[in-house]
């Protein structure tokens, strides 16, 4: 069977990462630092062609990025590399992505996913397993991608994993994704990063008053359900856009920050981060 054809037509989200919860660690585990970059995968087709795909199987322009990979991964055929791509910040990814430049961005790969596996043919194999064929696969000891990084840290228990934690945080990551070894590729990752973020559709906007008359004073997203209102950190460029795009601002994915909870006992006020168009649907 030409599975390369099966990869071609890809169109499955990568896995989600739940945030992490208390005592949630299933150890041991492997920690990976969480850079501040977009979900991508790399798609090796049936000829050894790279492509760069984004979470929701749209093509990303990055040249630079597909061709190291081809060269690197020369002869071998029908693999997907989950990982990242992220540069020095969130904007300056979009904008070499949206550019073609992709100059500066790095591809941190999480994983080897054979294309069986990918496609739901086999089942996929466990976080050991898939280190050990990243071992392999890699030159050197498996924590370079012709210049693209993924590295980890083995955590046994509760004290390691919080080292790691903080190892990812001084080196400039903004926190670490822990995954059990006896689970099987997207089973039980955890994310926990220095403040708790949420994504959430818009579902609606709030026209400002005084000087943000003419703008977004708030914007409405749907959270499990629930409706939460966000009118704080919103730039001002940003309230104007969302304004301008109206009812075409619904369903567009915002990134908000959950505040602590006000001694008050009022209600714990969100904060806007920024958008996602890399998750709009």
């Amino acid at each position: 069977m030409a599975r390369h054809q099966d990869i071609d037509g890809w169109h499955r989200e990568p896995p989600a990462v739940a945030d992490l919860a208390p005592g949630a660690l299933q150890f041991p585990c492997w920690a990976e630092p969480k850079a501040d970059g977009l979900r991508a995968v790399a798609v090796i087709d049936g000829q050894g062609h790279a492509s760069i795909r984004s979470r929701t199987g749209l093509v990303l322009s990055c040249p630079r990025i597909a061709a190291e990979l081809e060269e690197l991964l020369r002869g071998r055929t029908d693999y997907v590399l989950d990982g990242e791509i992220a540069g020095s910040s969130f904007a300056r990814t979009q904008s070499a992505i949206s550019t073609g430049d992709d100059t500066g961005l790095r591809f941190n790969v999480w994983a080897f996913i054979t294309a069986s596996e990918w496609n739901g043919e086999t089942w996929p194999a466990h976080q050991g397993l898939i280190l050990d064929r990243a071992a392999r696969i890699l030159p050197h000891d498996g924590q370079r991608v012709s210049g693209h990084f993924r590295f980890g840290l083995l955590c046994h228990d509760e004290a390691s994993a919080e080292a790691a934690f903080r190892v990812f945080r001084a080196s400039g990551y903004e926190g670490a994704v822990y995954k059990p070894m006896a689970a099987t590729w997207g089973e039980r990752w955890l994310r926990r990063k220095e403040h708790a973020t949420i994504d959430a559709p818009i579902v609606g906007l709030e026209e400002g008053h005084g000087r943000l008359a003419g703008t977004v004073g708030a914007v409405l997203v749907d959270v499990a359900g629930a409706v939460t209102r966000i009118g704080s950190g919103l730039s001002n460029d940003v309230r104007r856009a969302l304004w301008e795009l109206g009812d075409r601002a619904r369903g567009r994915m915002v990134e908000f920050r959950v505040e602590a909870a006000p001694a008050s006992g009022r209600a714990a006020p969100a904060v806007f981060v920024r958008m996602r168009p890399d998750k709009d649907g």
